[in-house]
């Protein structure tokens, strides 16, 4: 696309000396810093006309075309003036500057200034639309923070259309819109003022811009035209028969300027003016038609056309393989096995001959046989059809990778799967009670609820236990059963450890063995006085007094170790007595 350059020349907006050249139109934005703000002060911004006169004042220092003079061209003028006094201003609109300027002498008052403007009628440059604009600025603040951006607006709405940081604008950033635009450079550190860039319109970015670290260089006006009426379309005709080169291209130009068309790169058409063009004696394949106007720039357009080869007219060989036992029509006559070769001839509508040399081959029958063991309790499905124990063999028909038909014999074998069951069936335990869960009738188990097998469970919970076994071929069977919890009152655990024990065999007092209530012993620990264990009892049977060789233990002390667990709601801790006791053998 064409490139429009252009360069907008510096309008800065806080209030430095110069000559500033403003289409007319143009809001003036002007700011100071460091004036008295004391209690009583003011800071006033007066503009005055090429001709000394004193036009209007303000204290926000914007200035638009209406202060001005909507038809007003030539030059303006602004000063600041920071005074106490409350008369000194009422006499300034109408006054000339000269005459004011003595009354600001004689008062409390500061002046800086001019800052020189020159109203100019801004002519907007004309592009096509289609066209880049690119613009660039000098002279603006590079130091870190700062951003030199680039915004079109619409010179109507007033509305923002784009903005970037590069000052290149496309056809992609102004669309559809023809008319006049406007292109200003904002120079500024302030992000929030960016950001409004996208949901203000320009007068309200003007406007936002006062008082904040931000210089607004423009507008340069440009005018968006429609330059180019360019249409074209083609219609084909393709090749009647093969090599005989007779394909056409049909040209339909629209349009009011001359042009010229190239077929693949070459010339063939010079200085046309709209109408129908017959491009004529194609072959078949691809031709890109490219139209371009003479009088106006990017103004053109691509048509591809692809010109398909005719019918036939040689001989064409159809060696091919059909499925055991089918046939294949040709013309009207069938070719299989029994009629293997042959020769046909065939008339297109356009007239061209085309001879059939044929040569049929049968593929040969598939057949495979599947034959495969599965557990007694497992299915295996072939085809969409469920074969298990009671259903082990059968047919299938698949359809193979050539189309022919391809037969599966299914036949299944079978382990039995095991008979799995649990040492607990439906059962009611205390809800406090420590169990064990283990399965029967395999090799490895998997139980649900968190359980792992032969692992004891404390205070199990309420519900449907299912365990999964698993034999030596890896066959597998579940079990279930239902187990219930209630609540078991207990009483506090008591123990009655004795100290003296008789085993002379009187039936009394003949083992040592712990007593009391709602306790499970844990274990039982007997060692002599050079610390070697003598018994171990896990059950409660007690000590006899017997050494493990069979033998009765001498008289006198022993030391004792003793694990339980109370039976208490809620459970207690493993509780562990250690003591003496003396066998007294009598």
């Amino acid at each position: 696309m064409k490139r429009i350059l252009f360069l907008l020349f510096l309008f800065q907006v806080h209030f430095l000396q110069g000559q500033i050249t403003i289409c007319s139109g143009t809001s003036i934005n002007v700011s100071t810093t460091g004036y008295e703000s004391s209690a009583g002060y003011v800071q006033n911004y007066i503009l005055v006309n090429g001709a000394g006169t004193i036009i209007t004042h303000n204290t926000s220092g914007n200035f638009s075309s209406t202060d001005y003079g909507t038809s007003y061209f030539g030059s303006l003028s602004i000063y600041a003036v920071n005074t106490n006094d409350g008369t000194l201003m009422s006499s300034a609109t109408g006054n000339s500057w000269a005459n004011f300027t003595t009354s600001i002498n004689a008062t409390c008052a500061d002046l800086i200034g001019p800052v020189n403007y020159v109203v100019d009628n801004c002519q907007a440059i004309t592009i096509c639309s289609g066209d880049d604009i690119v613009v660039s600025t000098t002279g603006y603040t590079s130091s870190s923070g700062y951003q030199q951006l680039y915004v079109m607006v619409d010179s109507t709405t007033n509305a923002i259309i784009s903005f970037n940081s590069t000052g290149n604008f496309t056809a992609s950033d102004y669309g559809s819109n023809i008319g006049t635009f406007s292109i200003y450079a904002l120079n500024t550190n302030d992000n929030n003022l960016i950001t409004q860039l996208n949901t203000q319109t320009w007068t309200t970015i003007e406007s936002n811009a006062i008082g904040l670290c931000a210089d607004i260089i423009g507008p340069k006006y440009y005018h968006i035209d429609i330059c180019c009426d360019l249409t074209a379309s083609t219609v084909t005709t393709h090749e009647s028969c093969e090599n005989e080169n007779d394909g056409e291209i049909t040209l339909t130009i629209n349009g009011t300027s001359n042009y010229n068309v190239s077929v693949n790169g070459t010339l063939n058409l010079n200085a046309v003016s709209q109408g129908n063009y017959n491009i004529q004696n194609l072959s078949d394949g691809a031709y890109a038609l490219y139209i371009t106007d003479n009088a106006f720039n990017n103004c053109d357009t691509s048509i591809n056309n692809s010109i398909n080869p005719g019918n036939p007219t040689h001989n064409i060989i159809i060696d091919t393989s059909i499925c055991n036992g089918s046939t294949i029509v040709i013309n009207g006559f069938a070719y299989g096995g029994f009629n293997p070769t042959g020769t046909q001839n065939l008339t297109s509508i356009y007239g061209c001959d085309s001879i059939l040399n044929i040569t049929v081959s049968q593929n040969p029958p598939i057949s495979s046989f599947l034959g495969t063991t599965i557990c007694s309790n497992d299915t295996l499905i072939v085809n969409g059809t469920i074969y298990d124990i009671n259903n082990s063999n059968g047919q299938e028909i698949f359809t193979a990778l050539n189309g022919c038909d391809s037969t599966v014999n299914v036949n299944l074998s079978f382990n039995t799967a095991p008979t799995v069951f649990s040492n607990f069936t439906d059962t009611t335990v205390c809800e406090d009670d420590t169990i064990t869960l283990y399965g029967i009738g395999a090799n490895s188990y998997v139980w649900n609820n968190n359980i792992i097998d032969n692992v004891p469970v404390i205070a199990p919970e309420a519900g449907l236990y299912i365990v999964t076994g698993t034999d030596s071929m890896n066959c597998s069977n579940s079990y279930q059963f239902q187990l219930n919890t209630v609540f078991c009152p207990r009483e506090p655990y008591s123990i009655l450890i004795p100290n003296i024990f008789t085993p002379n065999s009187d039936g009394e007092n003949d083992l040592f063995k712990v007593k009391g209530t709602s306790f499970e012993l844990i274990t039982m620990k007997i060692f002599n006085r050079w610390g070697q264990l003598l018994f171990e009892d896990e059950i409660g049977t007690g000590w006899d007094g017997r050494l493990p060789s069979g033998m009765k233990a001498s008289a006198g002390n022993y030391l004792y170790f003793i694990s339980i667990q109370p039976l208490t709601i809620p459970p207690s801790e493993i509780e562990n007595y250690e003591g003496f006791l003396q066998l007294i053998d009598q």
